[in-house]
């Protein structure tokens, strides 16, 4: 009974120690990704792509395997900051497995560097055995440094009021240019002008999930937009940004776009209004910030669904 007493515990020690380490990967924001790569599909198979779905497979899990990169380079590189943050939120200030001592700096270092070889060898799989080109490597190596370089120094691009725009452009735009990249061999005006408002949405986002680490990154050196700019020129950026976001989405029609995309673009309107109202006058406030936050998250993953379901339905 002793010995049985023993294993129960152990066992009860190797889950909790495998899911702390999988909740430092921040599981939970991955599906954007996927949503990402299956517009990029999407929008190849409306232009009349056949798509090889080995190609798809092999290069989802290269950019999965370069986000978690990405959420355990984060998770160690931002330890002393997220020590600091007194009011943490469900979607903000890293997931905390650090922050409880669950595990080492070393731990997520070491995964991350794991992952970008996942996502090299996918590369290489990729190039090499599918065949999908020059720009395969390059692409897959640019997004590995990036995913380095946005937390980790000496770069440390999030500390440098340049995280924000670089995570737009690299996620919003640069997944589904990946996705639909290696498919065709080429890119399109119509996946280029298709993602211009996902760009906007997703920076906005980034300004809005900063509220709560705030105090904290300026108490470590950790530059942000928010820190650099202060709440009143945040708020009005984030404004300027989901406005942009609309205005591209009308500049759509004007490049010959089905009307069903900026149309279900436009049924996010509702949340965009209200979410640059809080983020306006709301976001002095601790209280406010999770919701702030979330709807954050919550317009950009909309609007990123609303095109794929436009661009599907356009092939029924």
């Amino acid at each position: 009974m002793h010995r049985d007493g023993e294993t129960l515990i152990s066992m009860k020690r190797l889950i909790s120690t495998v899911l702390a380490f999988v909740a430092l990967g921040r599981p939970l924001f991955l599906g954007g990704g996927v949503l990402l790569y299956a517009l990029g599909l999407a929008i190849a198979l409306y232009e009349g792509v056949r798509l090889n779905w080995a190609i798809a497979l092999v290069g989802q899990v290269g950019v999965t395997a370069v986000q978690l990169a990405t959420h355990y380079f984060n998770d160690a590189w931002d330890l002393e900051t997220d020590l600091l943050v007194a009011r943490p939120t469900f979607w903000t200030s890293g997931s905390r497995v650090l922050v409880r001592g669950q595990f080492p700096r070393s731990v997520p270092l070491a995964a991350g560097w794991a992952f970008i070889a996942v996502a090299l060898t996918c590369a290489c799989i990729l190039r090499w055995v599918l065949h999908t080109g020059q720009h395969t490597l390059p692409a897959y190596g640019l997004c590995a440094f990036v995913a380095w370089a946005y937390s980790a120094p000496p770069l440390r691009l999030i500390g440098r009021g340049l995280g924000e725009g670089t995570t737009a452009l690299m996620v919003a735009g640069g997944v589904p240019l990946v996705a639909y990249s290696l498919q065709t061999g080429s890119v399109s005006d119509t996946l280029l002008l298709a993602t211009l408002p996902l760009i906007a949405f997703l920076f906005a986002m980034t300004l809005a999930i900063e509220f709560p680490d705030e105090a904290a990154d300026a108490a470590t050196g950790k530059r942000t937009l928010l820190v650099r700019l202060g709440h009143r020129r945040i708020a009005r950026m984030h404004a300027a940004a989901l406005a942009l976001a609309y205005l591209a989405a009308l500049g759509l029609l004007w490049a010959g776009f089905p009307s069903l995309v900026p149309a279900f673009l436009f049924l996010s309107l509702p949340l965009a209004a209200w979410q640059a109202w809080a983020v306006a006058h709301e976001a002095a406030r601790p209280a406010a910030w999770s919701g702030i936050a979330f709807r954050g998250i919550a317009l950009f993953v909309a609007a990123s669904a609303l095109q794929l379901a436009a661009f599907a339905l356009q092939m029924l």
